[in-house]
């Protein structure tokens, strides 16, 4: 996660962007920077958080049933007897009580470093910094429910696989485990080379028509419904990094537009803020400063248990 400081006017004065608190008041709220926030996108990362966790909107305490276990019994006692009833079944799944929690960001603007549109253009910093903020959370909480990755060898070692096998195999694995084939697969960057490598290299029929295949080509070709390809990457306390591990396939289930019933290894859930937007924007004024603070509320959570696997390319 990109290092957050603490709110204290040393931090802001100092130009560090700070985690938002109490201070922020309805006084203060900002309705120009608000609908301005409104349009704000940082499309790279709110495709790749969409594509792996995709939002739903909830009130600030919600539930929700937790699948992947018990959904897909088969029944041989299904046959009614004369007079009698029908097997009553229980509804399956764990009730889970969640909250969306109120997430924010300050940053403060000297007078002296004031120029036209200073304002809207560190709102737009902020708001795209929480974007990105969620998409190192919902790419950890995927990793974290693949658990470990099986390693795989496509380019090294006496024993190489062949990386599409590999990927069929590893969306049926999800199959397995959930009885629903995963339908989404994230694919860090050195895992999309060491593919195309594999196959530029090989004289195989197939090899230079699988060579050529962009991401839906390649879904289409293993019966998905997308494959995302991450090269997104973030600076964190501990340095710079890509958000996804290079090395990593990650295979899920995902829904464009999902509710709080649809499939969905991750969910992403949402709630608006006082005013109905999803971000909204504060602007507190002093003698030679101006804190403009952005604020949202939300909460990632895995809603199938085991409904990701994982491997690792070398």
């Amino acid at each position: 996660m990109e290092r957050i400081h603490e709110l204290t006017d040393t931090n802001l004065n100092n130009g560090f962007i700070c985690a938002a608190n109490d201070r922020v008041a309805d006084s203060v709220f900002s309705e120009a920077l608000t609908n301005f926030a409104s349009g704000v996108r940082s499309e790279k990362y709110e495709s790749l958080l969409n594509f792996i966790a995709p939002a739903v909107r909830a009130n600030r305490r919600f539930e929700f049933r937790k699948g992947g276990k018990g959904e897909f019994l088969a029944d041989n006692d299904d046959v009614r007897s004369v007079g009698g009833d029908f097997k009553r079944l229980e509804v399956r799944g764990e009730i889970v009580q969640e909250k969306t929690l109120n997430k924010g960001l300050t940053i403060r603007i000297d007078n002296d470093e004031r120029y036209e549109g200073i304002e809207e253009d560190r709102t737009q910093s902020l708001v795209r910094r929480l974007i990105r903020n969620e998409c190192v959370r919902a790419v950890a909480m995927l990793l974290a429910v693949a658990g470990s990755a099986t390693a795989k060898s496509w380019l090294t070692g006496s024993t190489k696989t062949q990386p599409d096998a590999d990927l069929r195999a590893l969306i049926s694995t999800v199959g397995d485990s959930v009885m629903l084939d995963a339908n989404r697969l994230l694919m860090g960057s050195a895992v999309w080379s060491a593919r195309l490598e594999v196959y530029e290299s090989s004289t195989a029929p197939y090899a230079g028509v699988a060579a050529n295949f962009g991401a839906q080509q390649l879904a289409d070709k293993l019966g998905i419904d997308g494959v995302f390809k991450s090269t997104e990457r973030v600076e964190t306390v501990s340095g710079k990094s890509k958000v996804v591990n290079s090395n990593y396939a990650v295979a899920f289930t995902g829904m464009d537009g999902a509710t709080d019933l649809d499939p969905s290894t991750l969910k992403r859930f949402w709630s608006p803020c006082d005013g109905g937007e999803m971000f909204r924007i504060y602007r507190d004024e002093k003698a030679k400063w101006v804190d403009i603070t952005v604020e949202h509320y939300s909460v990632i959570v895995n809603t199938i248990a085991g409904g990701a696997k994982a491997i690792s390319v070398s």
